[in-house]
């Protein structure tokens, strides 16, 4: 958006709602999980080439939270760094608090995940 002629989304009623989505799993996540402490991409290998994704870790006291942005419409893979595994790993979206299941694989040295489809998601490892 061009702030010098137009700083509000209510002319565009397709990115106020996605706006509105991101902010309701922000707060979820926050309400939920906590903020975390940020890692950038620290601890991530075979991350999306896509650049219509984005995925950022964050270091929880009891695991991991992941946000992920797929603006691909399709499943990716990404391998999380890790020598602790999880119990479970879920996805949540603002359509979704209750979660599903992230298809996992254990490799050598880390996780590898199946992100989903989903235009924004939080992952949790715990």
């Amino acid at each position: 958006y061009d702030l010098e002629d137009d700083n509000t989304f209510s002319r565009d009623p397709e990115q106020l709602e996605k706006l509105k989505a991101v902010i309701r799993l922000r707060t979820f996540w926050l309400e939920t999980f906590g903020a975390g402490i940020f890692r950038d991409t620290v601890g991530l290998a075979g991350l999306p080439q896509d650049e219509r994704c984005l995925v950022r870790r964050y270091e929880l006291p009891d695991g991991i939270l992941l946000a992920w942005a797929n603006g691909s419409g399709e499943e990716q893979g990404l391998t999380v760094l890790t020598d602790r595994m999880p119990g479970t790993v879920k996805s949540y979206t603002p359509g979704n608090p209750d979660g599903v299941t992230v298809p996992a694989e254990q490799t050598a040295g880390g996780l590898r995940l199946t992100l989903p489809a989903d235009e924004y998601a939080v992952i949790i490892l715990k």
